[in-house]
């Protein structure tokens, strides 16, 4: 028998009551319940010690002791019988209610009192967050506003904002993601802290700042949330290198305005744009790609727009260049998120020329199955270039008469290998790239189809090298 998440969080809530204990739904559950959402997790509080909780049910694993917090597992047998590969389990956390003590880190409490339902939903962050539902009695206990709040759409920090940001500063962001994502504004107050407070965001790790980063740029609010953090003064403290988003205006204004530059202007377009192009390419987001239209306006060196390949020769090192290194070490991404970044970037204005590039060059680029992607960034990056819509129209063109049932169309086998140029008498050195790279421009380019035409030019080549060589002698 199949049973969700809900029901056996459902469960533990009646098991720890039928022990004479209280135990609710907490925090975001309780929120996207009363909005009409499905929670992404369910997390439940109770007055039952961390131990009574262990000793209540035959699987957990003790995440937090110290804090009250223990997981419990659960069968999942929802798909059991749909495939041979086991379902994970369950795993709903169990906090015990709590009172925190002084934060000395901006993340957590030294030390923490357990408590009641009241003193705990008073030293979580907002009030829409604050709220415990009993899913037995069908009851909601709300001791901060939180419902009230919901209504009226507000994000409000729990009784002094000042204290609850001191207390974790990372909610300087959730602030600005929640009000993103349930379209609900700030209250003013809670606002008002933001701005003073937004310096110290630097104080927490960069682990942190770019995981939420992360939740702002995938979700589809991305641009108001990139806006929002300008606003707040949060955007230049977590970037403050210029060259990164273009000059910020250090504004004093309560509420400056935005865009305060023309590249602020490029990116929240950009941002703006991803949406309409991922459906069109049917591309799933990815958090490189989202930073890639965060960034693409970065410039070093001056663009040439009447080259027939400006911006991918001009940057051909702009991968490997400091600022993105930085960029990527700062923000902790993973080599294969790096590498996407990296090569994201080098190519955001690949087509912008791309009827007057040699079909090798076009085929080129073509070759990585990250390529609807750089169409989804090029696209979005490109609104107000006539020139660049044309030049991305005919890649598109392009890549689908060229891949439409076969890939190989676009990226062949090469027909030679050093092995062949071995076969011909000509030993490996500097030159055997040089031969190797001329004969697949060629078969790209459409010039040599066969693996014998192949091996015939290569014997010109290596004619042409050896007879420069003796006329040095």
């Amino acid at each position: 028998m199949s049973r969700t998440e809900k029901e056996f969080a459902i469960e533990v809530v009646q098991k720890l009551q039928n022990k004479g204990f209280q135990a609710l739904f907490a925090g975001g559950c309780v929120r996207d319940q009363l909005l009409g959402l499905e929670p992404q997790d369910y997390d439940i509080a109770t007055d039952a010690k961390p131990d009574q909780v262990c000793e209540l049910f035959p699987k957990t694993i003790q995440v937090g002791m110290a804090f009250g917090v223990v997981e419990v597992l659960g069968k999942n047998r929802s798909v059991a019988n749909l495939s041979k590969t086991k379902p994970s389990p369950f795993r709903i956390q169990v906090a015990t209610f709590r009172e925190d003590g002084e934060y000395l880190d901006g993340r957590r409490p030294e030390n923490v009192r357990f408590s009641n339902a009241e003193a705990d939903a008073k030293r979580r962050d907002f009030t829409i967050n604050g709220m415990f539902y009993d899913p037995i009695h069908d009851q909601i206990l709300d001791f901060v506003g939180g419902k009230k709040d919901l209504k009226s759409k507000i994000i409000r920090a729990i009784g002094c904002p000042e204290e609850r940001f001191q207390e974790d500063k990372l909610r300087l962001m959730r602030a600005v993601r929640m009000s993103c994502r349930f379209q609900f504004q700030l209250e003013e107050q809670t606002r008002s802290a933001i701005q003073r407070f937004a310096p110290q965001i630097s104080l927490v790790s960069q682990e942190r700042i770019s995981d939420e980063l992360k939740k702002i740029l995938l979700h589809s609010t991305r641009a108001q949330g990139y806006s929002l953090l300008d606003q707040l003064g949060l955007l230049q403290e977590i970037f403050s290198d210029p060259k990164i988003l273009g000059p910020i205006n250090h504004s004093n204004q309560e509420t400056p305005a935005f865009p305060k530059s023309a590249s602020q202007k490029h990116v929240y377009q950009a941002l703006s744009n991803l949406d309409k192009y991922l459906e069109l390419f049917k591309v799933p987001i990815s958090y490189p790609l989202a930073l890639a239209a965060l960034f693409h306006t970065i410039t070093e060196v001056p663009i040439s727009k009447d080259s027939h390949f400006p911006e991918a020769e001009i940057y051909a090192d702009l991968a490997g260049s400091k600022l993105i290194r930085k960029l990527s070490a700062q923000l902790k991404l993973s080599n294969i998120d790096t590498d996407e970044l990296q090569w994201l970037m080098k190519y955001r204005y690949y087509f912008r020329n791309a009827n007057s590039l040699p079909i090798n060059r076009l085929k080129m680029i073509m070759e990585s199955p990250k390529t609807p992607e750089l169409f989804v960034l090029a696209s979005s990056i490109s609104t107000e270039e006539r020139e660049f819509l044309q030049g991305i129209e005919y890649a598109i063109n392009f890549w689908n008469a060229n891949t439409q049932n076969n890939h190989k169309l676009v990226n062949p086998p090469p027909l030679i290998a050093g092995s062949h140029l071995i076969s011909l008498g000509f030993a490996p050195g500097p030159d055997f790239k040089r031969i190797l790279d001329r004969i697949r421009d060629e078969q790209l380019e459409g010039i040599i189809t066969t693996f014998e035409q192949a091996l015939e030019e290569s014997r010109k080549l290596i004619k042409d090298i050896q007879l420069a060589k003796l006329k040095k002698l």
